[in-house]
Protein backbone atom coordinates (compact mmCIF):
# COMPACT_ATOMS: atom_id res chain seq x y z
CA UNK A 1 0.00 0.00 0.00
CA UNK A 2 2.71 2.72 0.43
CA UNK A 3 4.23 2.16 -2.83
CA UNK A 4 1.20 3.17 -4.40
CA UNK A 5 1.44 6.77 -2.60
CA UNK A 6 2.20 9.73 -4.41
CA UNK A 7 4.13 11.77 -2.87
CA UNK A 8 2.40 15.13 -1.63
CA UNK A 9 3.33 18.50 -3.57
CA UNK A 10 1.68 21.56 -4.09
CA UNK A 11 1.56 23.45 -6.85
CA UNK A 12 2.43 26.72 -5.78
CA UNK A 13 5.74 25.82 -3.95
CA UNK A 14 6.73 24.02 -7.22
CA UNK A 15 5.29 26.11 -9.89
CA UNK A 16 6.51 30.21 -10.55
CA UNK A 17 4.44 33.26 -10.89
CA UNK A 18 2.23 32.68 -14.17
CA UNK A 19 3.26 35.84 -16.42
CA UNK A 20 0.16 37.35 -18.07
CA UNK A 21 2.02 40.15 -19.74
CA UNK A 22 1.67 38.96 -23.27
CA UNK A 23 -2.07 39.09 -22.91
CA UNK A 24 -1.85 42.69 -22.36
CA UNK A 25 -1.15 44.12 -26.10
CA UNK A 26 -4.15 42.38 -27.07
CA UNK A 27 -6.83 43.44 -24.47
CA UNK A 28 -5.12 46.95 -24.93
CA UNK A 29 -6.48 46.35 -28.63
CA UNK A 30 -9.59 45.73 -27.67
CA UNK A 31 -9.94 48.45 -25.53
CA UNK A 32 -8.86 50.93 -27.47
CA UNK A 33 -11.40 49.41 -30.62
CA UNK A 34 -14.48 49.28 -28.58
CA UNK A 35 -13.93 52.89 -26.73
CA UNK A 36 -13.12 54.52 -29.81
CA UNK A 37 -15.49 57.46 -29.48
CA UNK A 38 -15.65 59.04 -33.56
CA UNK A 39 -16.87 55.40 -34.45
CA UNK A 40 -20.39 54.87 -35.02
CA UNK A 41 -22.25 52.78 -33.46
CA UNK A 42 -24.76 50.67 -34.23
CA UNK A 43 -28.09 52.18 -33.33
CA UNK A 44 -26.96 55.64 -33.75
CA UNK A 45 -29.80 56.09 -35.82
CA UNK A 46 -32.59 55.34 -32.73
CA UNK A 47 -30.74 57.70 -30.32
CA UNK A 48 -31.25 60.56 -32.32
CA UNK A 49 -34.75 60.26 -32.41
CA UNK A 50 -34.63 59.80 -28.61
CA UNK A 51 -32.54 63.30 -28.81
CA UNK A 52 -36.28 65.19 -30.33
CA UNK A 53 -35.12 65.37 -33.93
CA UNK A 54 -37.82 64.14 -36.30
CA UNK A 55 -36.97 61.64 -38.90
CA UNK A 56 -36.81 63.42 -42.28
CA UNK A 57 -39.70 62.82 -44.62
CA UNK A 58 -40.12 59.88 -47.24
CA UNK A 59 -39.06 61.00 -50.86
CA UNK A 60 -42.25 61.98 -52.79
CA UNK A 61 -42.82 61.64 -56.91
CA UNK A 62 -42.49 64.49 -59.17
CA UNK A 63 -45.31 66.25 -60.29
CA UNK A 64 -47.29 64.59 -62.82
CA UNK A 65 -46.24 60.97 -62.20
CA UNK A 66 -47.39 58.31 -60.38
CA UNK A 67 -45.77 55.44 -58.66
CA UNK A 68 -45.43 52.34 -60.17
CA UNK A 69 -43.42 50.22 -57.99
CA UNK A 70 -46.66 47.96 -57.72
CA UNK A 71 -46.77 46.71 -61.23
CA UNK A 72 -43.34 45.25 -60.78
CA UNK A 73 -44.54 43.40 -58.04
CA UNK A 74 -47.35 42.17 -59.38
CA UNK A 75 -45.27 40.98 -62.48
CA UNK A 76 -42.49 39.54 -60.41
CA UNK A 77 -45.08 37.69 -58.97
CA UNK A 78 -47.46 36.49 -62.00
CA UNK A 79 -43.74 35.25 -63.55
CA UNK A 80 -42.84 33.14 -60.32
CA UNK A 81 -46.60 31.62 -60.93
CA UNK A 82 -46.14 30.88 -64.50
CA UNK A 83 -42.22 29.35 -64.06
CA UNK A 84 -43.89 27.13 -60.51
CA UNK A 85 -46.94 25.92 -63.42
CA UNK A 86 -44.57 24.97 -66.08
CA UNK A 87 -42.43 23.26 -64.18
CA UNK A 88 -45.52 21.56 -62.36
CA UNK A 89 -46.83 20.41 -65.66
CA UNK A 90 -43.66 18.40 -66.91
Amino acid sequence: MEENKKPETTSQQDSAPVDYSHYMGTLNRIYRRNNNPKKKRLGDGITSLKQEQKPTAPAKPENGKKDHSFLITLAVSIAIILILWVIKMF
